[in-house]
């Protein structure tokens, strides 16, 4: 167990991120929809970048992010860069065209906090006690995914895609406020230390984490649509939820129990995020179950590992690469997909993803874990 006063920091740091990757997930399961909806949006690229575009300048933005508050301190950068991410969702709440829409998006993006919080829970927690926090915060950002797909389809019908948006700005305003009553922390990593912290050891979880957000987001480009022919979409929820359940049950205890084989058995429980042909709604909860089950134990132990590979001083710098390539895969499994299908078609974009999973299988099973 993590001291009371550390439990309550990286509580708050690690509620402000779930609130936070809520409004980031809840808008999956629409932006292909809200973009096909607008002039100009219906083709696989448009509707690529609104749903990785946010991923790209997330991507461009953690290092950056990262090294402003190491000079200028964790608490401004990170209340910034939320209210930066708020701005973002309110002008695409506000779009009429698929530009704006993209815009929005991006502006989201820019508000990259991931590697900043990671580096802030680092700064306030003793070395032998970090890998647990860590592990709290995965799980915080794994919960914000298992909630944010049920209810999703449900809200989306209640306030429409504009209205997720704007849920999203005003999400990322709550999680300002709440990092804005937390003190400073007292001790923060600096930059004596010349060697990278990205070591060999730290790029098997940064290549992880690409690969799994690739084919999340190259799932979800196409999920809603095929979704669409057996519920409306308030009712998308019929498959998520369950499925979601499933994988809790299934993924969490291996989570928590650190297991050797969690991650090679994670690269195979992706497949058939990247494969699955959705001919029927049970086919489609099943295919689901498993690769959530994947993604939510990637999702968990990426971070965890990753900060206990990296050197004391730079682990900040090292999240900050493996955040780099989260969202960097978010972006190019859509964008990149998206592409793909237009060009040779939705079965050649789904079997590069399958490569990417095989590729990364390879790696992590050859490195000791």
């Amino acid at each position: 167990m993590l001291p009371r006063k550390e439990l309550l920091c990286v509580g708050v740091l690690a509620g402000a991120m779930f609130f936070r990757m809520f409004g980031v997930f809840i808008i999956l399961p629409v932006a292909a929809l809200a973009a096909a909806a607008l002039p100009d949006g219906s083709s696989g690229w448009m509707m690529g970048l609104v749903v990785g575009g946010y991923g790209i300048t997330q991507a461009l933005m953690q290092i950056p992010t990262g090294v402003m508050a190491d000079r200028w301190g964790r608490k401004p950068v990170l209340i910034g860069a939320l209210l930066v991410f708020a701005a973002g969702g309110f002008v695409a709440a506000a779009a009429d065209n698929v530009w704006e829409l993209i815009a929005g998006r991006l502006l989201q993006g820019s508000g990259a906090v991931a590697a900043v919080a990671a580096a802030w829970i680092a700064d306030i927690t003793a070395p032998e006690r970090r890998a647990r926090a860590m592990l709290v915060y995965g799980a915080a950002i794994a919960l914000a995914f298992t909630v944010s797909l049920p209810v999703a389809p449900p809200l989306a019908g209640w306030l429409g895609s504009s209205g997720l948006f704007a849920l999203a700005g005003i999400l990322g305003v709550t999680s300002a406020v709440a990092v804005s009553l937390l003190p400073p922390p007292t001790a923060q990593a600096t930059n004596s230390d010349k060697n990278s912290a990205v070591t060999a050891a730290v790029w098997p979880y940064a290549a992880g984490a690409f690969v799994a957000h690739y084919v999340f987001s190259s799932l979800f480009l196409r999920l809603p649509a095929a979704l669409n022919d057996f519920f409306p979409l308030a009712e998308h929820w019929r498959v998520y939820a369950p499925a979601l359940l499933a994988a809790i049950v299934i993924g969490v205890p291996i989570v928590i129990k650190e297991r050797r084989f969690a991650l090679p058995l994670a690269a195979v429980l992706l497949l058939p995020g990247a494969i699955m042909t959705i001919d029927s709604w049970l086919a489609a909860t099943i295919g689901l179950t498993i690769f959530f089950t994947g993604f939510i134990i990637m999702e968990a132990q990426l971070p965890a590992r990753a900060s206990r590979t990296a050197p004391a001083q730079r682990r900040g710098e090292a999240m900050g690469v493996v955040m780099t390539a989260e969202f960097l895969g978010l972006f190019a499994g859509a964008a990149i997909s998206g592409l793909i299908t237009d060009v040779a078609g939705e079965t050649t974009a789904q079997w590069v993803a399958a490569l990417l999973i095989f590729c990364w299988f390879a790696i992590i099973s050859r490195k000791k874990q």
